[in-house]
Parts: C-alpha cells; sequence; structure tokens
C-alpha cells in the first residue's frame, strides 16, 4: 500500500527492504534481527552511494518502517551516522513495536535522522502493538494513539498506522493539533498549532505531539 502511495504520488527511486526472513520468525527472534537488518540498510545505501554518488543524495532520503520496522530504520540512520558520516533526511515511524522497546535505549529515537516522526495507532491498552509514547522530534496519536475508528482488534489498529501514511501520500488533509499535555491528547482537548500528519516532504520540522482525527476508512 505505502509502495503503491509513493510511486503514484510523485517521481521517486523507492528501495523496499524484504526482510521477511527473520520476520516471520518469532515476536523474539525477530527482535534480535533487528540491528543487523538496521546495519545491513545502511550498508547498502553507502554503497550505491559510493558506486553512484550523483543518484544517492542522503539529503533527500527517507526511511519508512512499520512496527519492528520502524526500529530498523532508526538503526539505519544511526549506523550511517556513526560508520558512514551520513545523515539521513528523515525517518517516518509507523506505529513503532513496543513489546521489548520501551526502555530499549536503541529504539527508534530523534537523533537517528534529521527529522523523525512517528504515527501512533495502536499504544494503549495490555495487548498494544505500538510503543505508545514519543520517540521523535513530532509525534501523531491517531484518535489519541489506540482503538482506531472501524477497528475492533488491535492488529487492525496497528495496520491503521500504514493506511494512513499512505492516505497522506496519495490525498493529505490529515492535520494534527499540538498537545500540551498527556491529558489533553487523550481528552481531545488539543489547542495547539497544526500539522499535517505523515507526506513525503524532506523539509518537514517540527516538535511536539499531536492528536489526529480521523475516520474509520480510507482515506480517512
Amino acid at each position: 500500500m505505502v509502495l503503491n502511495a509513493l510511486l503514484s504520488s510523485e517521481k521517486v527511486n523507492v528501495i523496499v527492504v524484504d526482510w521477511s526472513v527473520y520476520a516471520s520468525l518469532s515476536y523474539a527472534n525477530a527482535v534480535v534481527a533487528v540491528p543487523s537488518v538496521g546495519i545491513a540498510i545502511a550498508r547498502v545505501l553507502s554503497l550505491l552511494e559510493a558506486a553512484s554518488p550523483q543518484q544517492i543524495n542522503f539529503n533527500r532520503v527517507h526511511l519508512v518502517g512499520f512496527g519492528l520496522g520502524a526500529h530498523a530504520a532508526g538503526f539505519a540512520g544511526r549506523e550511517l551516522q556513526q560508520t558512514y558520516n551520513k545523515r539521513v533526511a528523515r525517518i517516518t515511524g509507523l506505529d513503532p513495536s513496543g513489546n521489548q522497546w520501551v526502555n530499549n535505549p536503541q529504539r527508534l529515537r530523534s537523533s537517528d535522522a534529521r527529522y523523525v516522526e512517528a504515527i501512533h495507532t495502536d499504544g494503549t491498552g495490555v495487548n498494544a502493538n505500538g510503543i505508545g509514547i514519543r520517540v521523535g522530534h513530532v509525534d501523531f496519536f491517531a484518535n489519541g494513539g489506540g482503538n482506531q475508528p472501524g477497528c475492533s482488534n488491535n492488529a487492525c489498529s496497528h495496520n491503521r498506522a500504514y493506511e494512513l501514511f499512505s492516505s497522506s501520500l496519495t490525498h493529505g488533509g490529515l492535520i494534527g493539533r499540538e498537545c500540551e499535555t498527556t491529558k489533553q491528547l487523550t481528552s481531545n482537548l488539543c489547542r495547539g498549532f497544526n500539522l499535517e500528519l505523515g507526506n513525503n516532504k524532506m523539509n518537514k520540522f517540527g516538535d511536539g505531539m499531536f492528536r489526529v482525527n480521523t475516520g474509520k476508512s480510507y482515506p480517512f
């Protein structure tokens, strides 16, 4: 869905990382594989730049990851900085996974790219898939961050993150309001400035947590 949205909305080159051989393992084993996946992504991007420096401009590189993939994107961004002295323009984490990551210092964080955005959709409740806490420069909490409209289970709410991001590419118009406190966020009382969720802009910037209210079906 995200791939098609990117390709249909603008002229871009997209690299899709297939790490299903690890992601299809048990969750615990997939977690262990995340650092290696991120490091491999960084190495491939560095090799591509070395082979064709005119084609790879890290100021135009946007890493997007869903669930555990969000943390893998963070590892990739970190590895590029530490090993290759390169910094990507942007990382977008789509409902970054929470189990084993809440107190993990190696999780996706704002220093991993020039701009880091997270879209939280399943971060509340004991069975939540998402991390549900701030990890980026800007964190969007869709409908408060959990129990998405039209969803009856956590998997549906978790998947809503990539659906919202795809909609932001093809339709736009998903506007969040800045929240000063968690209480404002959960009570739908945010009154701060507006910021658009998602999109593929490389010069995007901001700071804070935002609530975005959506409908229950695409394009939301």
